[in-house]
């Protein structure tokens, strides 16, 4: 448990700090991997708490002038790294959990049906 509240606080942070909705960001996370760093999906081609493919995972990090370093399941990098896709080089769509998860959120804020 504890170790998905810091989890939580990273993306939360990072979100923040990247102007992402940080329960946007949440919400992928959790119906990506669960929250889970060592989450393996797409029959061993998605990595880590954002699902990572390593080819994506390349594409961003090289736009953000960092290493391609396989850091998939890295809380801290991958989590940068999505924050990072999605409010610079907005690839929101990337994950195909982003829709349900507008709609999610959306639906927790919409004002109660009188």
């Amino acid at each position: 448990m504890a170790s998905i509240l810091a989890t939580m606080a990273v993306i939360r942070a990072l979100a923040g700090l990247y102007g992402v909705d940080p329960e946007l960001a949440l919400c992928i996370c959790r119906r990506e991997s669960s929250f889970n760093p060592r989450a393996v999906g797409d029959e061993g081609e998605a990595v880590g708490l954002w699902q990572w493919h390593k080819t994506s995972w390349d594409h961003v990090r090289r736009s953000m002038d960092l290493s391609t370093t396989d850091h998939r399941a890295n809380v801290l990098e991958s989590t940068e790294a999505a924050m990072y896709a999605m409010s610079v080089l907005g690839l929101c769509h990337w994950w195909s959990t982003y829709k349900g998860c507008l709609e999610e959120i959306s639906g927790r804020r919409s004002p109660p049906q009188l």
